[in-house]
């Protein structure tokens, strides 16, 4: 069955990628373009097992080459420019997301990984930062913001970390102000549990540097609720 094997390839490359086996997800790509069962998802799961391995070089030549193949989608994009900061390459990312855009083929996810790189970056390049910060408001927050019985929510699950920084830095603690309680979604259900703590520490984490304003109302394992303790301490 090709559709099988086309999947088994790229869940293979996936799970050695994951496990800091890259010799062996190099060879299984190599072997599926042999084979002609490298698609769209084979070339993004190489790419991303590159960059979780340190190995930049192998993440761009198969990024191109899947350019070239008209094998580049969203994820592929999405892929390289996650490799691309991950390994300290935050002009490629550039680069990737300036041509994503030009293409077409950036999505809500391609723009929140490279909220995260620019993020990232931003601790050594102020203008990432900056960048970061007006990206966000232009094209992420309004993903975020929803209204249930009369009550503001954001849910940040599926939010890189640096994008969530960036919202609860740069927007949430503004508006705070105005709202003076809301609800922060930290996860679902149905949600990955790890994922799910991964983002609720770093609310948590948040909460605590800016203790002085911010205090919890209540909370459960997928949401926080939190409100000003003085709103004349906020500054706009």
């Amino acid at each position: 069955n090709r559709l099988a094997n086309v999947v088994t390839y790229s869940s293979f490359i996936n799970a050695a990628g994951k496990n800091g086996e890259f010799r062996e997800a190099k060879v299984a790509f190599e072997e599926a373009k042999s084979n002609r069962l490298a698609d769209f998802v084979t070339y993004s799961s190489f790419i991303d097992a590159a960059g979780k391995n340190g190995e930049f070089r192998e993440a761009k030549d198969a990024f191109e080459e899947a350019k070239s193949n008209r094998l580049a989608d969203f994820v592929t994009y999405s892929s390289f420019i996650d490799a691309a900061g991950k390994n300290g390459k935050f002009l490629e990312a550039k680069v990737a997301f300036e041509e994503a855009k030009s293409n077409r083929l950036a999505d809500f996810v391609t723009y929140n990984i490279y909220i995260n790189v620019l993020y990232i970056s931003g601790k050594k390049i102020r203008e990432n930062l900056d960048l970061s910060k007006e990206i966000f408001t232009n094209y992420l927050l309004n993903y975020l913001l929803m209204t249930q019985k009369n009550k503001y929510q954001f849910d940040l699950h599926g939010l890189s970390h640096g994008a969530a920084r960036c919202f609860l830095n740069e927007y949430i603690i503004h508006k705070l102000y105005e709202l003076e309680s809301l609800q922060i979604i930290c996860g679902r259900a149905s949600h990955n549990m790890a994922d799910n703590n991964m983002m609720r520490v770093l609310v948590l984490e948040w909460i605590s540097n800016n203790d002085p304003l911010i205090e919890i109302e209540t909370q459960t394992e997928g949401s926080i609720n939190i409100k000003l303790k003085d709103t004349k301490t906020v500054k706009t």
